[in-house]
């Protein structure tokens, strides 16, 4: 085997072992986890209930020093609902996914009434009102 031929299998043979996801070191008390959108660090706590998670939610805004105003919440309208008003298909806990790819579900999502509307078809995306700690859908 020639010299070349030799420098082309150990560069195919390295670039295979690149390409394997190697285990991060994650801080002490948090762990690595491997999605199929990659692989992160996370820490690991008890699952949080509803009634939790508006406890926290409504701890963060009261922190806030604006009595008035809004926040932008990474949730974005599903392209299906785009163009719809609430419908079976299009509703309150469907119209809407996390965009930080590592939640799902539809907990959280706490509108104010009549919301999400999808004013003029175009309201894509949510904020959190801090006089209320209810979301509104906007674009």
């Amino acid at each position: 085997m020639n010299t070349s031929s030799l420098l082309v299998l150990l560069f195919c043979f390295s670039a295979t072992f690149a390409a394997v996801p190697v285990a991060m070191n994650c801080p002490d008390g948090w762990k690595w986890f491997i999605r199929s959108r990659g692989g992160w660090c996370m820490k690991v706590r008890q699952f949080l209930t509803e009634i939790l998670v508006k406890t926290v939610l409504k701890a963060e805004l009261e922190s806030q020093t604006k009595t008035s105003g809004y926040m932008w919440v990474g949730g974005k309208r599903i392209k299906p609902c785009l163009n719809s008003v609430l419908t079976t298909a299009c509703s309150k806990v469907t119209s809407f996914y996390w965009t930080d790819k590592s939640t799902v579900g539809v907990q959280g999502f706490t509108w104010l009434a009549g919301e999400p509307n999808n004013a003029f078809k175009s309201q894509w995306c949510l904020q959190l009102m801090s006089n209320t700690g209810l979301m509104d859908d906007v674009s």
